[in-house]
């Protein structure tokens, strides 16, 4: 998502049209709920829980869009949040909770209300939340929503490989460097198998001679 981002932002930069735009990239993994996400300058998405508290979520900001030129523009980063079922996600541009007229605090803190108030179903939350935030909707600006709600049922774990090194068994990091590598196969990341290895092979021979028991080996895609 950050190699995205840098790239679309560097795309308009080189347009030289003097325009520049905010952007908010999302990657939801439907059957794991780990959520990747990257700001270019626009309104963080909102979490409503399982037990219904609602959050800002802290994501890191990054200039918006076609800004700065590429070269001097600096790198985007990304968030990681995982996404449990039974939770809502929102993501709206800021025309749902801005207006000349009233505090942008103000509108954010409203739309946290409403949307902790409003029904679990994604399409009658919209209509609350257009309904909820009118004061601040069609006036100066234009307003964007998606909503997406994970149902609620069996909680499936993100792959991952763990393995323990020994410093008593000389064939445990052997062990080790076979379990990473049929972990990326079976993950379809075989062509960074080698680069895995190595930097794994490092990091475990460093665990083992600055520290006094086992070290344990563990990576997911």
């Amino acid at each position: 998502p950050a190699t995205v981002m840098a790239r679309s932002s560097a795309f308009l930069a080189e347009l030289d049209t003097d325009r520049f735009a905010t952007c908010l990239l999302v990657v939801l993994d439907p059957d794991t709920g780990l959520m990747t996400s990257v700001r270019a300058g626009h309104l963080e998405p909102v979490l409503r829980r399982p037990d219904g508290s609602c959050v800002w979520l802290d994501t890191p900001a990054g200039l918006p869009l076609g800004l700065a030129a590429p070269a001097a523009h600096p790198a985007y980063t990304t968030a990681e949040t995982m996404l449990e079922p039974g939770s809502t996600l929102l993501l709206c541009t800021d025309g749902l909770i801005e207006s000349r007229t009233k505090d942008i605090d103000q509108g954010r803190d409203q739309l946290i209300d409403a949307v902790r108030g409003g029904p679990a179903r994604p399409d009658r939350l919209a209509d609350h939340l257009l309904h909820t935030m009118r004061a601040y909707t069609g006036q100066e600006d234009d307003v964007a929503m998606l909503l997406l709600h994970r149902a609620s049922g069996r909680q499936h774990t993100a792959p991952q490989m763990a393995v323990t090194i020994t410093p008593g068994d000389p064939d445990s990091l052997q062990a080790a460097r076979q379990a990473l590598r049929t972990a990326l196969h079976r993950w379809s990341l075989d062509s960074l198998s080698d680069t895995a290895q190595l930097l794994a092979s490092e990091m475990a021979t460093n665990a083992l001679l600055h520290t006094e028991g086992d070290a344990t080996l563990t990576a997911r895609p």
